[in-house]
């Protein structure tokens, strides 16, 4: 008659055997299974599982610990998603306690209770190794951010960001040594912090959201170690991924502020007081950029006035000027203190709209169109109104697209809309 534990070891090998035929039929794991001997590595696998077992029967929690990290970064490093490997782990659980409400001349309670903790081990060891591969792959991201997007002529704030970069790095060099940390977790003591409270601005509300997206940081670093020390990994992963993804936002908005700041002290149109070309590739990259990185599409359009060569003939280029002042002031109270305007050249203007959606982005359009064809002007007593066509272009490119081909395609648009009729919106994509 078998033992309680040849019980179990019979369980565990035929729930494996099962569940290595679901994997393998599982289309998502075929490319990991391409020219790869499939008895082979049943067998092996169903090995390392009965070997895993033992180790956490034996209370040897040590070696279990190392060898289910060592499991983690292995799939990891294959590029399994860890979401992935913890629904599976779920799932080979479920078949196998399954397995043991079946069994015989076993006292199922006291087992299901004691097998049930080990893939709790299971899988908070293997996030940990997870965590790890993260780690060592993502470290030095948000430096190599920095040093590509921020200036030489920001030194100053350069080297603040570099010393917070630094402090981020210590906590994550913690999180996969065992090392004691040295860095202080409070906001308030952050150097960081401390400029940004005593920044001034036009806008306030930015620098407001900067400090919530910075203190939210300094928690989030707060809950990891807590994570850390009690070895929760598996909860750890997810806080390492808002703690990376929190860091990078801060970061974003940290470099939109500065090239906000700068671009208020170059030089702007004379006539509309708005941006010109001369900066418009600066700021378009660094749009492009983020765009990249957060997912989220950006826009970009040309507005044109209809037949204004027209109204500088019937009514003289004072009023023409007139006429232009009045489109850029319609354009900025149509858009959000984010976007950008450029007086392109002549009557020609072009808008950039950050994280934006194509519905949204053709409502800002139209909205500028519409405002636009209500407006009149008073000239000796006269009223005249006038109109615009609009050609924009939404990005949803993972590569940064050159400007040229940008405005190539906004151009293109543009005149479409007027050779339908004028006064018309036409928006496409790139991506």
């Amino acid at each position: 008659m078998q033992n309680k534990d040849e019980i179990l070891l019979s369980i565990l090998k035929r729930v494996h055997q099962n569940f290595f035929k679901e994997i393998v039929s599982n289309p998502y794991f075929h490319k990991y299974l391409r020219d790869i001997d499939l008895n082979r590595l049943e067998i092996r696998q169903r090995k390392k599982i009965v070997y895993l077992y033992n180790l956490y029967r034996a209370g040897n929690k040590e070696k279990l610990n190392e060898e289910l990290k060592k499991l983690g970064k292995l799939h990891e490093k294959i590029g399994i998603d860890f979401a992935l490997f913890v629904e599976t782990i779920n799932r080979f659980e479920l078949i196998f306690m399954k397995e043991i409400f079946k069994a015989k001349n076993v006292e199922i309670d006291k087992l299901f209770f004691e097998n049930i903790l080990f893939f709790d081990v299971v899988r908070n060891y293997t996030a940990a190794g997870y965590l790890q591969e993260y780690i060592k792959r993502e470290k030095y991201f948000l430096r190599n951010f920095i040093e590509a997007n921020l200036q030489q002529k920001f030194l100053d704030i350069k080297k603040m960001l570099y010393r917070h970069i630094q402090w981020k790095e210590n906590i994550l060099d913690y999180l996969i040594n065992e090392n004691n940390l040295t860095v202080d977790l409070a906001p308030v003591n952050c150097e960081l912090g401390i400029w940004l409270e005593n920044v001034r601005n036009d806008n306030p509300k930015i620098v407001e959201g900067l400090i919530k997206l910075h203190d939210e940081l300094h928690n989030i670093a707060v809950s990891i170690v807590s994570l850390k020390k009690e070895e929760k990994y598996l909860l750890l992963v997810n806080e390492y991924n808002n703690f990376m993804k929190t860091g990078l936002l801060f970061l974003s908005g940290i470099l939109a502020f500065i090239i906000s700041e700068e671009v208020s002290k170059l030089q702007r149109d004379p006539l509309t007081g708005l941006l010109t070309r001369r900066v418009l590739e600066e700021i378009y990259l660094k749009i492009a950029e983020l765009s990249i990185l957060t997912g989220e599409p950006f826009g970009v359009a040309f507005i044109d006035i209809d037949n204004f060569k027209r109204i500088n003939d019937m009514y003289g280029h004072p009023v023409g000027d007139k006429v232009l002042k009045k489109l850029s002031k319609i354009i900025q109270k149509s858009l959000r203190k984010s976007d950008y305007i450029f007086r392109y050249g002549g009557e020609e203007f072009l808008v950039i709209i950050p994280a934006t959606t194509e519905k949204s982005f053709e409502k800002t359009l139209e909205k500028i169109r519409t405002n636009v064809q209500k407006e009149k002007i008073k000239i000796n007593g006269d009223e005249i109104s006038f109109t615009v066509s609009i050609g924009g272009v939404l990005i949803k490119s993972s590569i940064l697209k050159p400007l040229s081909e940008v405005i190539k395609e906004a151009d293109r648009l543009m005149y479409k809309a007027k050779k339908s009729g004028k006064n018309r919106v036409i928006i496409g994509e790139l991506s």
